[in-house]
């Protein structure tokens, strides 16, 4: 039989171990807690403050994407928003034409659509004509004044369907490669897809 004071030494040394325990279980919990915190802070401050993963800058340091010399390049969405019609006068009338066209209309697609064909379309009526023209020369400037009105008509409305607002995406996104390349090509050759800047550019802009 064990003696009553050898139990109550073995109950006071069990419960002393006991107690160090949970605090010892306690402490680690509370540890563990205090270095989760830390190490989600930490990382809600690097997600907050990370460059952004195509243009590279920082929050706050947006306007060094939009001063460099890429971003004024692209067409983006406030542009096409902002895209209003420019009239340009021309020898058959006034022009409406987009600021930006899509559809691979570039300058020279521009002058021969709408400086050239017109003027040739008017001219074509009255040359197939076969009433001649000595002494009716009346009847020639009406017809041709009626040609350049319809001529004009065409123009513009052929101008509304070519507007960059009228492409998809992948239209955009062609205009802006496009754009790229002729910006950042030599002047050895404007259309220098091989060119390290051209490629620096365009893997930027994908």
């Amino acid at each position: 039989m064990i003696p009553s004071s050898s139990k109550q030494l073995s109950s006071i040394h069990t419960s002393a171990i006991l107690l160090a325990e949970r605090r010892r279980k306690s402490q680690a919990r509370s540890s563990k807690k205090l270095n989760t915190a830390r190490r989600e802070e930490r990382k809600r401050v690097s997600e907050a403050t990370r460059p952004h993963v195509v243009l590279g800058t920082r929050p706050g340091e947006e306007d060094k994407w939009r001063n460099c010399d890429l971003a004024k390049v692209l067409i983006d969405e406030q542009d096409l928003v902002n895209n209003e019609t420019q009239p340009i006068d021309h020898s058959i009338g006034t022009l409406s034409l987009p600021k930006y066209f899509g559809f691979g209309v570039g300058e020279v697609e521009q002058k021969m659509l709408f400086q050239n064909l017109p003027v040739l379309s008017a001219e074509a009526p009255a040359l197939q004509e076969q009433q001649p023209f000595a002494g009716n020369e009346v009847w020639a400037t009406a017809k041709h004044s009626e040609a350049e009105k319809k001529e004009l008509q065409k123009a513009n409305s052929f101008a509304k369907v070519l507007d960059l607002r009228n492409a998809n995406a992948g239209g955009i996104a062609y205009t802006n490669r496009s754009r790229i390349i002729a910006a950042f090509s030599g002047p050895d050759n404007p259309f220098d897809t091989g060119r390290p800047e051209v490629q620096g550019m365009w893997y930027k802009f994908l």
